[in-house]
């Protein structure tokens, strides 16, 4: 039971052609020359320095991104971001990690949803895979990327080979030169609003057709080159639920933004003490709700953006556990009064 619980998510590591795409807002996520130093600082203190009292380190999704890319270009594979050169210390790094007496764990998110076990035990040998979520009984922890909760970013079996809605929706808006956040973004590219109320159009097709209008696409360049049309597209997506409630479609992307409440459910069906998620982006600790005494909720923000965050969770004091949000400045170090820790 000792020892620390290191959670990080979000890097968003591209490819090396998507780092020096000549257009700046149809780059990765993450920019290697803001970025990199900051992680590489924060592996090397609070992780492999510390390693005696380090028990595991989480990486908790969407460390590897496929999806940033504009629909006209050919977009990253995990072997051109495993072999990217702006990658590899980081990946050296992780490397040294499982090789270490730290269990270096693995999750899936909705940017590498496709991600094999095997693809990532060739590029970092050690790695502990095949977790759909991460848990300590004696920490009462659970710990999951959180987007099997959105309705745009989870995966459906039986549509698109369980690629989410979210990947044509984030390459369509990638020419438009960045995030769509939620249904009043997406609301703005529809051109068929009335039929959208008065419950006459699907909302997802209309939602891609509005995207596609305004980058001005007719496909999709997919990975090897092969293209989708935008009509395939909307074929392939059309029958997801709700597909005729525009208001309910509505209702769940402005939920989506914050996951606490369905951190708060598993907590109350689940026994839960902690629960992390990553995913919004939006770092955050919080404890208990007006349904949910004595847990804590946790999102472990990301590294690819102005702060930087990770999430610790820890045996504390007379058996409860201690789980803490630490700001992690450019230097790797720890901002202490940007910190907070809860014990329940």
């Amino acid at each position: 039971m000792s020892g620390k619980r290191i959670f990080i998510s979000d890097i968003h590591l591209g490819d090396d052609a998507r780092y020096r795409d000549p257009v700046p807002d149809r780059r990765a996520r993450f920019f290697p020359s803001e970025h990199r130093d900051r992680l590489l600082n924060f592996l090397n203190k609070q992780v492999i320095t510390e390693k005696d009292s380090v028990k595991d380190l989480i990486l908790l999704g969407d460390v590897f991104d496929t999806w940033v890319c504009p629909f006209d270009d050919l977009p990253p594979t995990y072997d051109s971001i495993f072999g990217s050169q702006e990658n590899k210390p980081i990946l050296d790094k992780l490397r040294e990690i499982a090789a270490s007496n730290i269990n270096l764990c693995y999750l899936n998110g909705n940017h590498d949803y496709d991600l094999t076990d095997a693809k990532l035990q060739a590029a970092v040998p050690g790695i502990i895979t095949k977790l759909d979520s991460y848990e300590d009984a004696e920490l009462g922890l659970h710990a999951e990327h959180g987007h099997h909760f959105t309705l745009f970013n989870q995966s459906f079996p039986d549509v698109a080979n369980g690629l989410p809605i979210g990947y044509p929706i984030t390459r369509l808006a990638e020419h438009l030169g960045g995030y769509v956040r939620g249904f009043k973004d997406l609301i703005g590219y529809l051109d068929e609003a009335f039929d959208l109320v008065t419950g006459h159009a699907n909302i997802f097709e209309a939602i891609i057709e509005g995207l596609a209008e305004r980058a001005d696409a007719k496909q999709i360049i997919m990975s090897g080159q092969e293209t989708i049309s935008v009509d395939q597209v909307k074929s392939l997506y059309k029958n997801l639920a709700y597909h005729d409630q525009p208001f309910k479609v509505g209702r769940k992307l402005a939920n989506e933004g914050d996951l606490e409440k369905f951190g708060d459910r598993l907590s109350e069906q689940q026994g839960h003490k902690v629960v992390v998620f990553g995913h919004t982006h939006a770092a955050k600790i919080d404890k208990d709700s007006l349904f949910v005494r004595d847990r804590v909720y946790v999102n472990s923000g990301n590294w690819c953006g102005k702060e930087a965050h990770c999430v610790v969770v820890e045996p504390g004091d007379n058996g409860k556990t201690a789980a803490s949000l630490l700001a992690i400045d450019a230097a790797g170090e720890i901002v202490a009064d940007e910190s907070r820790k809860i014990q329940v």
